[in-house]
């Protein structure tokens, strides 16, 4: 890295004092992880600090900021996402003043010309590729929760940032614990100068983990610890055999001893425990929305409450406080009272289902000390600062659109980070609860756990392809996407692939020429193979079991397979049911087989085991592919169960054994092939379907091309084509919104989506034209071996219409099938891509439709998620009065909220 004044080092008096002032201001001496990290960014290194959830690592991102103000240095505080950034603001001004701190996000700008700037990544990212002025004074960019780097998404845009930022910036980059920190600060050595790594894996808090049965009939929890120096807890498996929950194996057989049977302890079940042993307050983390409404229900019937007269009327106040920007007949329509209600208890829900004002008043009252239990999806582990006594994961699954796979140590990690509270408790406690679904030693496998390796993401994207055109030769393209994470990590594995694809070589060779010597034919392939006894194969068949990796038929394609089942028809002919590296199954019979069947390992299957559902074939296959990348297809001989008994078995041993060389070979071929296939190529790729389609002309971008430089979305490509060709010019408001929403909205959930609805015919001929374009981008992307694009739906353009033509929130969620929450999500999403639209459509009249189309939309409960200065109240007591009659009252026109007033 550059030196600079605005990053030199700081001499020691100014250390001393800055140290001084932080902690003077938090009133705690730094940790010594914490003060290793200062003396890095004195010393003007970029600085990579992993650590725990509420472990400080934010107190050198404070430091480095102060430092940075100190030398009139400007500060980008960056986040992955909206809601974050708003978080960040409100902490920022209150250290600094408001003065001091601004805000850029899509939903936001203020104070914009601020020396510090909370913004997301993107919109630094749209910094660099526009050379604007603010980078010239910028003195420090923090990367808060970096270890987003490896999200799909976004991941590829912390990346950019990091590789092309000015050198002389500093970069102080936060990151949850992670297995391969020196890694990841090597990779921005190796870009940016230098970088040091500061690891801190003790937990601020110490962490005890805990496993809960509950006793069927008696209804009794039974308390575990989950670990016992870093092993399962044998306490455990013994109290499962004997209650006969867990089956024990002599050889293959399964048997089960009986006992008082285990059960899956009840929500009030674990609160009631937890109160009793004072480890309240809680967060259960229960992946579905409706499940953390249900819970919140299934407390507040079962008569569970924790708080006093003045502790509900502080309730009141808070939630009061958030609610203040909606309308009355939005609070009955939201069922206000109800909600504020159980928020009274001490119990709430926390999830992406629930309008803004409710969850952040929630987060609060939880602040506050107000909320003992809160039921919340994932959501509520990012970032936010809510950190419980407890933690309680109710499901070690979760549903990923293809099925139920389970948590990543991560995943696990980044939850029960929740857990222990600072200055306030000796311990946290992390729970996890007996199912039928997932074994004991799976959970405590998880449990124990510290496997977190940061990956890339890194892709060249149709955005990034027309921004580097219009700013880099190719040759400079592509020298950017080397320096990314994704190469570095490539590049080191190539070294050692082809050392293993050197020994493969040198291992076939030397068998090839054992069979040589010994049967005087050089192939070991004969012509010929005489045909094997299907008996024999049925025996071997009977002998596999679900997850045994075998080598594939000949005449079903490459490598290797996965056995998910096995099957006997009548007759006794044995077969088994296995999944290929794609996901697509097979059943295999006797005849499909040219050679005995060995198994050349056995794998854990994906839980819970569902063979005959499609997304347990998806997942089957990830894990196949996954042991092969592993184990780079290479087996012990000594592991490969069931043998060949003909006589000449050896000669049909040695020939097995030169197949397995060869398929490993290959597998190592391909890896290496796949690395050296580098990005430059993706981005060949990319280009050439951008010539094909007319938004470049060589390294040159045409008018549709120049589009893409200024859309960052999903689906950018069709976008941009959509614009080009005209399809949302001469359009009304409505109309442009509800076009738009074919575009951003994405139906989420396994139920078939809502029908399309469009008001005219002209309007859903413009859809139409749109969905094919974005088909025939997809075909191309096939064609090119590219994966970029996803589906969308047009299910959202009728709530869209209805919403941009001024109809209420109550009529419209009444004539659709859609959640206040998810309504709210939608429409925010909708208005992130009509900005868009309006700031790159060259027709001035489109441009100028999609301004009032956001200013039709962004209206009531949707601008209330983003709202950050202050408004006029609502009449509170009209609000009171209304919400004690019946719901369902209606309401006269003049009382709906209208726009922004």
């Amino acid at each position: 890295m550059t030196e600079d004044p605005r990053s030199r080092p700081s001499t020691a008096e100014e250390a001393i004092e800055l140290r001084r002032a932080l902690v003077q201001r938090h009133g705690f001496t730094p940790d010594p992880f914490q003060e290793e990290a200062f003396s890095h960014i004195d010393a003007g290194s970029s600085v990579l600090v992993a650590a725990p959830t509420s472990a400080g690592k934010t107190l050198a991102a404070e430091y480095a900021i102060a430092r940075a103000r100190s030398g009139r240095g400007t500060v980008a505080y960056t986040t992955p996402i909206k809601a974050l950034s708003n978080q960040k603001l409100g902490d920022l001004s209150s250290w600094l003043g408001n003065r001091e701190v601004g805000l850029l996000t899509g939903d936001n700008v203020v104070r914009g010309d601020a020396p510090v700037v909370v913004m997301t990544t993107e919109v630094l990212r749209n910094m660099i590729y526009a050379g604007s002025d603010r980078l010239n004074d910028l003195a420090v960019v923090v990367l808060d929760e970096v270890h987003y780097l490896q999200d799909p998404y976004r991941g590829p845009v912390w990346e950019e940032v990091i590789i092309q930022l000015p050198p002389h910036v500093q970069l102080i980059c936060l990151s949850a614990t992670v297995s391969n920190a020196q890694e990841v600060a090597d990779w921005i050595a190796s870009v940016r100068g230098r970088c040091e790594v500061v690891v801190e894996t003790e937990r601020p808090v110490a962490l005890h983990d805990h496993f809960l049965i509950a006793e069927r009939g008696a209804r009794r929890l039974r308390e575990f610890r989950t670990v016992r120096d870093g092993r399962p807890n044998e306490e455990v498996t013994r109290f499962l055999v004997k209650a006969g929950g867990e089956s024990v194996q002599r050889g293959r057989q399964e048997h089960r001893r009986k006992g008082t049977k285990p059960a899956r302890p009840r929500r009030t079940e674990i609160v009631a425990h937890l109160d009793e042993r004072d480890r309240l307050p809680a967060i259960f983390f229960v992946f579905s929305r409706q499940g953390c409404d249900d819970a919140v229900r299934q407390c507040v019937e079962a008569g569970i409450g924790f708080l006093d007269g003045r502790e509900q009327r502080r309730v009141e106040e808070i939630a009061e406080q958030h609610v203040k920007d909606l309308s009355a007949e939005d609070l009955v329509l939201l069922g206000y009272r109800s909600w504020l209600m159980s928020m009274q208890t001490g119990i709430a829900a926390h999830h992406a289902g629930m309008v803004t004002p409710f969850k952040e008043a929630v987060e609060d009252c939880f602040k506050a000390g107000l909320m003992h239990v809160v039921f919340a999806t994932e959501t509520l582990a990012l970032g936010v600062n809510l950190p419980a006594r407890s933690v309680v994961i109710e499901s070690l699954t979760r549903y990923r659109g293809e099925g139920h796979v389970m948590l990543t140590p991560g995943e696990y990690t980044q939850l029960t980070g929740r857990a222990g509270r600072r200055g306030t408790d000796a311990a946290g406690h992390a729970y996890t609860l007996w199912n039928p679904y997932t074994g004991f030693r799976e959970t405590a496998e998880l449990v124990a756990s510290t496997k977190f390796e940061l990956s890339s993401a890194f892709r060249p994207t149709y955005n990034m392809a027309a921004n580097l055109i219009s700013t880099r030769t190719r040759d400079d393209a592509v020298g950017l996407l080397h320096r990314s994470f994704a190469q570095f990590r490539a590049d080191r594995r190539i070294v050692g692939w082809t050392a293993n694809v050197d020994k493969a070589k040198d291992e076939l060779q030397s068998l090839s020429r054992d069979h040589k010597t010994q049967y005087g034919d050089s192939s070991a392939r004969p012509a010929h193979r005489a045909p094997i006894d299907a008996s024999k194969v049925s025996a071997a068949l009977k002998k596999l079991q679900p997850g045994d990796v075998i080598v594939q038929p000949r005449q079903h394609g490459s490598a290797h397979l996965l056995v998910i089942g096995t099957t006997s028809r009548k007759g006794g002919e044995n077969r088994i049911r296995v999944a290929g590296m794609r996901g697509k199954t097979l059943m295999l019979a006797p005849a499909d087989f040219d050679q005995l069947p060995v198994a050349l390992d056995n794998i854990d299957l994906p839980k819970p085991y569902a063979p005959n559902r499609r997304e347990f074939h998806r997942a089957a296959a990830r894990v196949l592919r996954q042991f092969v990348q592993d184990t780079g297809l290479e087996v012990a001989p000594s592991r490969a169960r069931g043998g060949d008994t003909d006589t000449d078995s050896e000669r049909r041993a040695l020939e097995r054994k030169i197949e397995r060389v060869r398929g490993r070979l290959a597998g190592l071929e391909h890896q290496v092939r796949t690395a050296r296939r580098d990005l430059g190529s993706t981005l060949d790729s990319i280009v050439n379907m951008l010539n094909e389609l007319r938004c470049a002309d060589g390294w040159q971008l045409t008018p549709a091309g120049e589009l893409l430089t200024g859309l960052f979305h999903e689906r950018d490509l069709p976008l941009a084509l959509a614009i080009s060709k005209g399809l949302f010019d001469g359009l009304t408001p409505p109309e442009l919104a509800s076009l738009a929403s074919t575009l951003s909205y994405e139906h989420r959930g396994r139920h078939a989506p809502p029908a399309p609805w469009f008001p005219t015919n002209e309007l859903k001929r413009r859809a139409t034209e749109i969905e094919r374009i974005l088909t025939d981008v997809q075909r191309r992307e096939s064609h090119h071996s590219l994966n970029q694009t996803i589906g969308s739906s047009p299910g959202f353009a009728a709530i869209a219409h209805g919403w941009a033509s001024g109809i209420g929130l109550r009529d419209l969620l009444a004539a659709e099938d859609i959640g206040a929450g998810d309504f709210v999500r939608n429409i925010r999403q909708l208005v992130d891509l009509l900005r868009q639209i309006s700031e790159v459509a060259p027709d001035r009249l489109t441009a100028a439709c999609a301004r009032e189309a956001v200013r039709a939309i962004d209206r009531g409960v949707v601008a209330a998620a983003t709202r950050l200065s202050d408004a006029p109240e609502d009449d509170i007591a009209k609000i009171t009065e209304l919400i004690a009659e019946d719901e369902t009252v209606d309401l006269p026109a003049q009382d709906v909220e209208d726009d922004d007033e």
